[in-house]
């Protein structure tokens, strides 16, 4: 080892430093861990608060976001808090208006807004969605509401309220409770008769004991019998309760008749103890042995049936077949029914009272004896019979059967009768209401003097109350063939209390409720011929005037309104329309109630329901001779408003607002309505033996016997519709009445005498109003006047526009006083008799037609059916003798085609014309005549010649016209209505009119009309925009207009409208000036002697032209224009100037074509031929005007603006071009037609007239134009 050595001491010195510093290492060892446990434990404190400081961080930001809500809330307070979800319900259904779901609509919508009061938090919300829900009427009434801008048209509660009161029309207590009092189980089960109990029971204010009885009064005798043997509950809820298990009880088969033993024996139809044809018979056998069971008690009788196989036996007997084993007496329970076995071993004859079968009173008509007995209607038997014994008795005829009836049971048992070998004859049967004819079956019987079956129940189908053996009513042949009053329990005649039997037949006196004046006022049922008020789109029912009353009408309208509100007719009324209530007088000087519905009617839609003709119901008379007539009492109050269309009938008085239920008088479609539901009510009778004009009704018969079934068919049909006669009016079995104004007998038709009194004392008219009231009424009764049409032409000539004030002519006071003598004397006209031939006398005059429709009566004489007059127009009069006689025959044959066509025997047509006797042999006919000969082939008839010495009726119907003169004027070929003076004669008439107002002031020029300020517009827009003024300028339409009118500002009126005018603004030419002097040609010495010609080409297609050919005569600057189909040639245009100049003014300067013409310019370039280019200028301006926006349709236009050029003033003549060629200015209104004769052309024109305009032309150009280079 090297250095030095280490000596010990420092050895251990060393060593205990060592130990020394290891020790001190320890102890910082130690201190280490205990460091690091520290720093562990501060690190989990430390996560620790950093966890509690997340905490409270989410706590304070969660503070924080509170805060600042409510901060936000504090400054901004209109921000809803949002709501919490509602619940989800779904909007109702749609409503049209029907009364039975109102207040289901009404609920649900309750319920939305209560569940969802956001959504709907105003009222003009809720009414929006409630009217989003309204269809049909009720959408109607709705707008009706909103447009009149009301308190409910803001209020959903005032809306609903007015929407109750509109449809809803809750009962009446009273009503209620009759209701509640009749309501009756029925056939329905015991559930649905308590769901209507209750429905009804909260409408009342009845005590709970009351609505048990009720409820227990309501229920079949059958749960009433089940009822008997418990103890009944002391509550209505009790008594609900019971009924309810009694009738599920009931309703199981298997508990309801578990009580019935096997082995008893019930009979299927049960007698009493006195009639019993039934003989004892054993008990049945266990069902081991069930053919032992065919010696059952007496069954029903069948005629002609086999037996039954002894299987089919067992198998009704085990499955328990109500045939066999359940009995069927009527009101009875099974286990009510006697039963028992005698200790014989055979069953007891089981009885039961008289009531507990269907036994009705019936009667047997013998001659004019009436047998009064009782029939059972059993509907076990397969025939109807009556007993041997009491037939005999009453000595019924009886015959003989083909072959034998054998009678046995049900089972095919045969009884111990004899068979059946005779029948009655038909013998008349009578059951209360009921009539029939019947065979009956001869057998004995001791139930019962006769027996209904099977076969009569089918025949008949009668409703039966089997809980009062009673027929409730017959079936639909029964009503049509069988019933002799209303259908309805078989109790004898009808006793109505409110009618007196004295006034009706006694064959009717069964029939009185039809002529009751208690039910004719009760409120109607709804039919399907409701008076439907149906409006135009968009229109609302407008609010009416409300009239003053007198004290009398006061008191007749408080009358009237408490009245219709008793009956029901009437209520109280919240509809936002409202017609005028007021009175007329009758002719006895009561008052008749009316309200003004003429405003509902204008904005109604129609219902075009025709009403009969007259002519109808006479001409089905023929034969008849007995007569009754039927006025229907309150006829229009028999129909009902459409439910949901009343609000629109409301009416106001001086004391409320009312609306009515049925229709009234006024509607225009109350007639259309109520002949269509006469018409469908009556359909298999009109038109065979009766008539029905609203609510007249005539039944025509022959025979008494046939006219007395006929007036019952009528009153039965209208008793079962619930229409209801007035005695006082109806008259039976007249062989003459009156009706519609005529009257009518076997012998035939004539006029009602009382209108003949009032012809007698009927003043001259001194109006056009009385005028036309006397010629309506002559209208209706023409058919009885010979040559009607001729007569009265003088009066019916007054009725025609007039100039001047109203005043009879002496022809017409003649026509008048003629017309009364001949309605006094008019003949009686037979009815008409298609199955006889008729003879046709026809005569046509110079002016007339005049014909007799005849027909031979049982003295082999003509006796006239109708007469028929026409006069003939201008053009017909100018026919052949030959053409006027075929057309009067025409006519004729038209007039009364209903009886003539179609008949099986020909008819005779006379006439004085021989040579048309033959015109259906003529092999060359002239148009017309061809025409009617096609006509003549629907008929069957053949033409005889009469002289007109003979043929007096005829002839002096014809020439009642012949004081007549026959004007020598050409007729026109072409209507009246596309003439131009008259379609200008409206303009002229109101001027004429207006003079009554405003009188004209004395400085009007002589000729003119003075025009007013109102009509001043309407003559100024004829003057200037009309085809025939052509939209000229300031001047000519001054000319033009004071042709015929005047009025101070005239001229200045004209001025500042042609300059307003907008067509002419847009079709202005060009005022340019063109270079050049003017050199004017040489003055013709008279018209079209000198014309010029030009042509306007490249129109569009019009019609198939294209280019107007212009020909302009120099001399009266008149024009003609022709449209063609492009440029002609020149050979062309010569054969133009041939037609359209030489053929009208005759030829041209030296006799030649083209002499006269001057060189043809080009396009637009009126330097070498000015005249013309002026004219086509003014052609062109005017097809601007009027075919500017249809360019294709100018060639139609093309006449006017000729003749608007030669109407109109030309400045170089200062006469219009027509006026300088013919020497008179063609009038446009009447009052402008000259009374002097046309003077000659060279009076009228000037040649120096023509110098001096044409040297102030060349004047005019020079100083204005600059010369040409």
């Amino acid at each position: 080892m090297s250095g030095p050595e280490m000596v010990p001491a420092d050895l251990e010195q060393l060593w205990g430093m060592i130990q020394q510093q290891s020790g001190e290492i320890f102890n910082l060892r130690q201190e280490l861990v205990g460091l690091r446990a520290e720093v562990n434990a501060l690190r989990a404190e430390t996560a620790g608060l950093r966890a509690e400081c997340g905490a409270l961080q989410s706590d304070l930001t969660t503070l924080q976001a509170d805060y600042d809500d409510l901060a936000a809330a504090a400054i901004a307070p209109a921000e809803p808090v949002r709501p919490a979800p509602q619940p989800k319900i779904a909007l109702p259904d749609k409503w049209d208006g029907s009364r039975a779901r109102c207040d289901v609509l009404l609920t649900n919508l309750s319920l939305l807004f209560e569940f969802q009061p956001a959504r709907y938090p105003t009222d003009r919300r809720r009414i929006a969605l409630l009217i989003s829900l309204l269809t049909g009427q009720a959408a109607e009434w709705a707008a009706a509401v909103l447009k009149a801008n009301g308190i409910a048209a803001h209020s959903y509660t005032e809306f609903t309220n007015q929407l109750r009161a509109a449809f809803q029309h809750p009962e009446s207590e009273v009503e209620v409770d009759s209701r509640l009092y009749h309501l009756r189980q029925g056939e329905r089960s015991v559930s649905k008769y308590t769901m209507d109990f209750r429905t009804l029971a909260v409408q009342t204010t009845w005590s709970d004991a009351a609505l048990r009885t009720a409820f227990y009064e309501g229920l079949s005798n059958c749960l009433k019998d089940e009822l008997a043997v418990r103890e009944l509950p002391a509550t209505l809820e009790g008594m609900i309760q019971l009924a309810l298990r009694v009738d599920q009880r009931m309703s199981n088969p298997t508990k309801r008749f578990s009580s019935l033993s096997t082995g008893s024996t019930l009979r299927h139809r049960h007698l009493d103890q006195s009639f019993t044809h039934a003989v004892a018979a054993p008990s049945p056998p266990p069902p081991t042995a069930p053919e032992a069971h065919s010696s059952g008690a007496g069954e029903p009788m069948q005629i002609g049936r086999t037996s039954l196989t002894a299987a089919e036996r067992a198998r009704r007997y085990r499955e328990g077949s109500p045939s066999c084993n359940l009995p069927l007496a009527s009101g009875k329970r099974p286990d009510q029914v006697k039963r028992g076995r005698s200790s014989s071993g055979s069953a007891a004859n089981q009885s039961y009272p008289a009531n507990s079968r269907l036994l009705l009173q019936v009667s047997i008509l013998m001659g004019h004896q009436r047998i009064v007995t009782t029939a059972f209607v059993d509907s076990g038997a397969a025939g109807n019979f009556i007993d041997q014994a009491y037939a005999a008795q009453l000595g019924i005829e009886t015959e003989v059967l083909s072959q034998p009836l054998n009678i046995t049971a049900i089972d095919g048992r045969p009884l111990n009768f004899s068979p059946v070998t005779r029948r009655t004859k038909e013998i008349h049967l009578l059951i209360g209401n009921h009539s029939e004819k019947i065979h009956l079956l001869i057998t004995k019987i001791t139930s019962s003097p006769i027996i209904l079956g099977h076969p009569w129940l089918i025949m008949h189908d009668p409703f039966i109350s089997w809980t009062t053996n009673r027929i409730v009513h017959w079936g639909a042949t029964c009503q049509e063939l069988c019933l002799q009053a209303k259908a309805g329990t078989c109790s004898g005649e009808s006793e109505v209390p409110d009618v007196k039997l004295d006034g009706i037949p006694v064959s009717y006196r069964d029939l009185a409720e039809v002529f009751s004046k208690k039910q004719a006022a009760r409120l109607p049922p709804h039919r399907p011929y409701d008076l439907a008020i149906d409006l135009v789109p968009g229109a609302v029912p407008p609010r009416g005037h409300l009239y003053s009353l007198s004290a009398a009408e006061h008191q007749a309208m408080e009358e009237y309104v408490a009245e219709g509100l008793r009956a029901g007719t009437i209520r109280p009324s919240s509809s936002p329309a409202a017609a005028g209530f007021f009175f007329v007088k009758k002719k006895d000087g009561g008052l008749r109630p009316c309200v003004d519905y003429r405003g509902l009617n204008q904005i109604t839609i129609k219902n075009r329901h025709p009403l009969p003709l007259t002519n109808t119901a006479l001409d089905a008379l023929s034969g008849a001779r007995f007569f009754t007539k039927l006025d229907l009492r309150s006829a229009y109050n028999l129909v009902r408003i459409r439910e949901g269309d009343e609000w629109k009938t409301a009416f106001i008085t001086p004391t409320g607002h009312y609306e009515t239920l049925v229709m009234p008088f006024g509607l225009c479609n109350s007639p259309s309505v109520f002949q269509q539901f006469i018409n469908d009510v009556l359909r298999d009778m009109l038109g065979r033996w009766c008539y029905a004009y609203l609510d007249d009704i005539l039944v025509y018969s022959k025979t008494l016997e046939e006219h007395t079934q006929h007036v019952r068919a009528v009153l039965r049909r209208l008793l079962a519709h619930k229409l209801y006669c007035k005695l006082e009016k109806c008259a039976f079995h007249q062989h003459t009445t009156t009706f519609l104004g005529f009257v009518i007998s076997s012998q035939g038709v004539a006029m009602d005498p009382q209108k003949l009194e009032a012809v007698r004392s009927w003043p001259l008219p001194t109006s056009l109003k009385q005028l036309q009231r006397f010629l309506g009424f002559a209208n209706f009764y023409r058919r009885f006047i010979q040559g009607f049409s001729a007569t009265a032409a003088p009066l019916t000539a007054l009725t025609k526009p007039s100039r001047g004030d109203f005043q009879l002519t002496p022809e017409a006071i003649q026509a008048f006083k003629k017309l009364c003598h001949l309605f006094t004397t008019a003949p009686v006209l037979i009815h008409p008799n298609p199955a006889k031939p008729f003879v046709v006398e026809v005569d046509a005059s110079d002016v007339g037609v005049g014909a007799v429709l005849s027909e031979r009566g049982p003295d082999e004489k003509l006796h006239p059916c109708s007469f028929f007059s026409r006069k003939f127009n201008p053009t017909q009069q100018r026919y052949g003798v030959g053409d006027r006689e075929l057309l009067a025959i025409k006519w004729a044959l038209e007039e009364w085609r209903h009886w003539l066509q179609g008949g099986s025997d020909p008819f005779t047509v006379w006439t004085d014309h021989q040579n048309l006797t033959v015109i259906r042999q003529t092999k060359q006919l002239n148009p017309r005549q061809a025409r009617w000969a096609l006509f003549f082939e629907h008929f069957h008839f053949h033409l005889s010649y009469r002289p007109g010495s003979k043929n007096t009726k005829a002839d002096a119907i014809s020439r009642q016209h012949q004081r007549d003169t026959i004007s020598s004027e050409p007729a026109p070929v072409l209507p009246p209505h596309i003439i131009l003076a008259p379609l200008q004669w409206g303009l002229e008439e109101r001027v004429r009119q207006s003079h009554g107002l405003e009188p004209p002031p004395p400085e009007t020029p002589a000729g003119r009309l003075f025009v007013p300020d109102h009509l001043r517009g309407e003559v100024l827009q004829w003057g200037h925009d009309s085809t025939l003024a052509g939209h000229q300028g300031v001047q000519r339409t001054i000319s033009f207009i004071d042709r015929a009118f005047w009025w101070r500002t005239l001229r200045r009126d004209v001025q500042e409208y042609v300059q307003a005018c907008n067509i002419c603004a847009r079709s202005k030419t060009s005022n340019s000036p063109s270079t050049g002097e003017l050199q004017p040609l040489p003055i013709p010495k008279r018209p079209w002697s000198h014309i010029s010609v030009d042509f306007v080409t490249g129109l569009p297609d019009s019609e198939g032209k294209n280019t107007i050919l212009t020909i302009v005569d120099r001399f009266s600057k008149a024009v003609h224009l022709v449209a063609l189909a492009g440029l002609p040639s020149a050979k062309t245009t010569a054969e133009l100037i041939l037609e359209h100049v030489v053929r009208l003014h005759g030829a041209l300067v030296h006799g030649q074509v083209l002499a006269g013409l001057l060189p043809l310019s080009s396009g637009h370039h009126p330097q070498t031929n000015g005249q013309t280019e002026r004219a086509n200028q003014q052609l062109e301006r005017f097809l601007q005007c009027f075919a500017g926006e249809h360019q294709r349709s100018w060639a139609r236009y093309l006449v006017w603006a000729e003749l608007s050029n030669n109407l109109h003033t030309s400045s170089a003549t200062q006469l219009s071009p027509f006026e300088v060629c013919y020497g008179y200015q063609p009038p446009v209104f009447e009052h402008q037609e000259p009374e002097v004769d046309v003077p000659s052309a060279q009076q009228l024109v000037r040649r120096t007239a023509i110098q001096k305009a044409n040297q102030r032309y060349t004047t005019q150009h020079r100083r204005r134009h600059p010369p040409g280079r």
